[in-house]
């Protein structure tokens, strides 16, 4: 696959996410979205005793500056008043800073090779590993490959490139077929 076959677009944000994951139950059974002067936060439900917290953060923060009771004295005075009171901490079993970025590839498709994954596209983890992800890891590719070759034919010779050729590092590609 030559490199021009393909165009990308790609926007850096000027912030990162410092995303913590503890065994507590979520402050609200509905995602939540919070803008704040202080910068914007997220709460989402995992499961009923396992929830993902965000908080936006400058690129050069260290996640080693954050302690557990930072993260949620932080959280409390993002959320409205009634939201904060409710809020359930804990001790997180997971703590990181992502920068944030997106990326599309387009063309998706060359011929029976499918760009899937962080390959196709990335986008901000508001979402990143969640139900979405959950969901598509749950449908096998041999379920879907023969309708998609189906409504969209490709010639038997078309080549297929191993994931490393894309040249975008830790990418995936995969033949369908």
């Amino acid at each position: 696959m030559s490199p021009k076959a393909i165009r990308t677009f790609e926007k850096v944000y000027p912030f990162g996410w410092l995303g913590i994951l503890a065994e507590v139950p979520p402050v609200n059974h509905e995602l939540i979205y919070a803008n704040h002067p202080r910068g914007f936060a997220l709460c989402s439900m995992r499961s009923m005793t396992r929830s993902r917290y965000h908080l936006q953060c400058a690129l050069d923060e260290k996640v080693e500056d954050w302690s557990d009771d930072r993260f949620w004295d932080e959280l409390r005075r993002r959320l409205p008043a009634h939201l904060a009171e409710v809020l359930v901490t804990g001790a997180s079993f997971e703590k990181s800073i992502a920068p944030l970025r997106s990326f599309v590839a387009e063309p998706m498709r060359f011929g029976k090779l499918f760009l899937v994954g962080d390959a196709a596209h990335i986008v901000p983890p508001t979402g990143a590993k969640g139900s979405i992800w959950r969901q598509a890891k749950s449908i096998p590719c041999s379920a879907v490959s023969p309708n998609i070759i189906r409504t969209t034919p490709t010639p038997a010779s078309t080549p297929i490139a191993p994931a490393h050729s894309l040249g975008f590092g830790r990418r995936f590609a995969f033949p369908l077929g």
